[in-house]
């Protein structure tokens, strides 16, 4: 076992009663170990099922193509939302100082950068 899991992944995974590598005791078999691998896998999962968008997972999972996030962790998109999650909060409204509007103009949530 190497140092890195057996001095900081495995108390993680311990501590949130994951499974842990362990070898066999009079007591109990050995044990298989949750890999960093297998981690991956969960995140993909819980991005997907929360409605992260999978361009966006692909691209922290490195993929080469968006295709291999389809073809792999398709499954868990929610199929009401397609993955198009919106985290972004509405614009605000202009500052009475900014430009407003003619009366006959009808309200709307875009603010003029420039002009």
């Amino acid at each position: 076992m190497d140092a890195w899991y057996r001095t900081i992944l495995k108390p993680a995974l311990e501590a949130v009663g994951l499974p842990a590598s362990r070898p066999a005791t009079a007591d109990q078999p050995a044990q298989l170990r949750v890999r960093t691998h297998d981690l991956r896998h969960i995140f993909a999962t819980m991005q997907l099922s929360s409605g992260v968008h999978f361009i966006q997972v692909s691209k922290w999972l490195g993929h080469g193509s968006f295709v291999l996030t389809l073809d792999t962790y398709g499954d868990w998109i929610p199929e009401e939302d397609g993955g198009a999650m919106n985290n972004l909060p509405e614009p605000s409204a202009p500052a009475a100082s900014q430009h407003t509007p003619a009366a006959d103009t009808p309200p709307s949530n875009v603010i003029q950068l420039f002009g």
